[in-house]
């Protein structure tokens, strides 16, 4: 994961929320990559449920 993010107190401030469907979740943005995840009590949790290239990451 991106350096800043793993410092970061508050995970909401280097991250995205999604809409929609996703509504639950939130997206960081790693090199080229995405990586979707949920935040549970101020804490990242990251089930892993695909990875790719950020054109094909919400497919």
């Amino acid at each position: 994961m991106n350096r800043l993010l793993l410092q970061t107190v508050d995970p909401r401030q280097r991250g995205k929320a999604l809409t929609a469907n996703l509504a639950d979740f939130w997206r960081y943005r790693v090199d080229d990559n995405r990586v979707i995840c949920q935040i549970e009590a101020d804490h990242l949790v990251v089930p892993v449920v695909g990875l790719g290239h950020s054109s094909e990451a919400y497919r």
